[in-house]
């Protein structure tokens, strides 16, 4: 196979730089590269999201490419991933393995023998065998794999930590919150940063806030808050060829930037039922600095009555049992799981969820189905010729928006398969004749 070094950021951070073995010194870089080369990994379906934050003037990247739950790219110097670690942020999860598409290699066997390589390489050439890093800590230099094909490629892990971690969540973290690289990801596709960037007058509004990851998301974003900011430290800085001055040369841009950006006013607004999740999402938003950019109200959404009408809706609602990572059954799992589906969790396959909806528990189907006709009442009510982002992890629950969606983009969340629905909600007499014909 043919094999080159690489660097990388991680899944967990979301970027990994690849320097090629014949690279040649460069002044303008360190270390020392002719090209490098990198992978920032995302949620699968979230590509263009990542591919349009990677190709951003603030980052420099070019040769951008869009592969399988990630986004290549190249620049000249090492500045470029930094900053690609610095402000990327639907970049997600850390992976030590991946493989592109089906074959007969997964990704645990490609780990190991790669692991095993590379410590048989180390021992011939210092006579022993690195050891592992202790039990919950991470590796001095994390490593990460990419299989496409007959094509393996290693990276340097530059991350780390996960960079969907960005700092505001507190220790108590609602059981069905979305991962916060997800929910930048959605509001990406949403178009939140160019209405942002426009200055046009918008309301974006989340009438199921839950503990606000969206909405904390969405401030950060208008702000220009780099989500490096906030005192994180990369898998990078260990490295015996890092450049903490170019380091402190990038985060202080990104600061800077911070600081001359002008809050144009844009009105974001959410509401839930549950004071719960409310105060959840009130010590968020505090701790993320952007509380006095977000107005939250407690009351059901089919009965909120927002002041200003919003012209932008995302919203996540509830899944319900079907979608274990947001369920009871996900909290067995360990940290460093993946949670997956059960087999009644696959609520995108129509068959299967007319079996499941005979087996499935009458009173958690009644009160999904009564959260999803609030969101309706709200939708058509409230917000008359917005544009709303939804998203699904249950076909039947979509049913009871009694829309039709002008857009479905598949993601995969948590290892649970969504839809993201866009819909343009009609004015209320085209709703009305709309609903007539039914929801599909």
């Amino acid at each position: 196979m043919k094999r080159s070094h690489a660097t990388a950021f991680s899944d967990q951070d979301g970027v990994r730089p690849t320097l090629q073995t014949d690279r040649r010194r460069s002044a303008t870089s360190s270390p020392a590269v002719n090209q490098l080369q990198y992978f920032a990994t995302c949620h699968p379906g979230l590509e263009p999201a990542l591919a349009a934050e990677i190709e951003n003037s603030k980052i420099g990247a070019h040769s951008v490419e869009m592969g399988t739950s990630g986004v290549s790219f190249r620049a000249a110097q090492w500045r470029t991933g930094l900053l690609a670690n610095v402000w990327l942020r639907s970049a997600s999860f850390s992976v030590e393995a991946r493989v592109a598409g089906r074959g007969d290699v997964n990704e645990n066997f490609l780990r190991l023998r790669a692991r095993d390589a590379i410590c048989d390489a180390i021992r011939d050439r210092r006579g022993s065998k690195p050891a592992p890093p202790e039990r919950g800590q991470t590796a001095d230099l994390p490593l990460f794999i990419y299989l496409s094909g007959d094509q393996i490629t290693l990276y340097r892990d530059m991350s780390g930590a996960s960079l969907h971690k960005r700092g505001y969540r507190g220790r108590v973290i609602h059981k069905a919150a979305l991962n916060e690289a997800a929910a930048a990801g959605i509001l990406i596709m949403s178009g939140w940063p160019e209405l942002v960037a426009s200055g046009a007058d918008v309301t974006l509004a989340d009438p199921m806030c839950g503990s606000g990851t969206l909405l904390i998301e969405a401030a950060l974003m208008a702000a220009h808050v780099a989500p490096g900011l906030r005192g994180k430290r990369w898998a990078f800085q260990s490295w015996p060829d890092s450049d903490p001055l170019l380091l402190k040369d990038c985060l202080e841009e990104a600061e800077q930037i911070r600081r001359q950006a002008s809050w144009k006013g844009h009105r974001l607004m959410g509401c839930d039922v549950h004071s719960g999740a409310l105060s959840l999402a009130k010590e968020g938003l505090q701790a993320a600095g952007v509380d006095h950019m977000v107005s939250l109200h407690h009351v059901s959404c089919h009965e909120w009555q927002p002041q200003k009408q919003p012209n932008l809706v995302v919203v996540n609602p509830p899944h319900g049992n079907r979608l274990l990572p947001m369920g009871r059954a996900s909290r067995t799992r360990g940290p460093q799981q993946h949670p997956r589906q059960h087999p009644a969790a696959r609520p995108w396959d129509s068959n299967r969820s007319a079996a499941v909806d005979a087996q499935g528990d009458a009173s958690d189907a009644s009160e999904l189905e009564v959260a999803w006709r609030h969101l309706s009442t709200f939708l058509k009510g409230q917000c008359p010729d917005a544009d709303a982002f939804v998203l699904s992890g249950n076909a039947v629950a979509t049913r009871f928006l009694h829309m039709q969606a002008a857009k479905t983009l598949s993601l995969s969340i948590g290892g649970a398969d969504c839809r993201l629905l866009h819909y343009h909600v009609l004015p209320p007499k085209a709703a009305a004749a709309a609903d007539s014909r039914g929801p599909w």
